[in-house]
C-alpha cells in the first residue's frame, strides 16, 4: 500500500510539474499578447509623453483616452479566451495488458491540457511499474494510457481542460 502512495505522490509531482510549464507557456504567450495590444492601442507616442515626474499630475483624462482604454479592456478580454470545455473519465487498462484508450468529445490539441487525476488497482502486492501509467492525448478524441508491465486491471483518472 505504501508503494501505492508513493507512486500517486510521483503521479502528482509530476502532474505539478506538466501543469507549471503548461501554465508558464500560456502566461508568456498572453504576455506578448498583453503587451501588442498596448502597442497598439496607446494613442500617443512615448517621445510625446510628459516625464514620467510629471505624467501623472500634467495627464488629462479625455473621452478619446476613456474609449482607447475601454477599446484595450475589450481587445484583452476577448484573446485572454478562458476556458472552452473540461472533461473528465477513466481509461482502463486491462488486466495482463499494457494500453488502453478512452474516447473524448473532439478538443484542439494545441489548445489542451491532459493531467492525470489518480490511478486505481486491486492487487495484494502491486508493483511500481504496473499501477503507474502515462497517458497521452493521442488525436483530438482518443487519451491512451500505457504501462511498463503487465499486471491486473489498472483504471487512471484524467482530465483535459481546452482553452478558447
Amino acid at each position: 500500500m505504501n508503494a501505492l502512495l508513493v507512486n500517486v505522490v510521483n503521479g502528482l509531482r509530476l502532474m505539478d510539474a506538466r501543469l507549471s510549464t503548461a501554465w508558464a507557456a500560456l502566461l508568456t504567450g498572453l504576455d506578448t499578447r498583453l503587451s501588442a495590444a498596448w502597442a497598439a492601442r496607446v494613442d500617443a507616442a512615448i517621445s510625446s509623453r510628459a516625464a514620467a515626474a510629471t505624467a501623472v499630475s500634467n495627464a488629462d483624462l479625455t473621452s478619446t483616452r476613456i474609449a482607447k482604454i475601454d477599446q484595450l479592456d475589450a481587445t484583452i478580454s476577448s484573446r485572454m479566451g478562458g476556458v472552452k470545455s473540461i472533461q473528465r473519465g477513466t481509461v482502463v487498462i486491462a488486466q495482463n495488458g499494457l494500453t488502453g484508450t478512452a474516447t473524448l468529445t473532439a478538443v484542439t490539441l494545441g489548445k489542451s491540457i491532459l493531467t492525470v487525476l489518480g490511478a486505481s488497482i486491486v492487487a495484494a502486492d502491486p508493483k511500481g511499474s504496473e499501477h503507474t501509467a502515462r497517458l497521452e492525448l493521442s488525436n483530438s478524441t482518443t487519451i491512451t494510457a500505457t504501462r511498463g508491465k503487465v499486471g491486473e486491471a489498472l483504471t487512471v483518472g484524467w482530465q483535459v481542460i481546452e482553452f478558447m
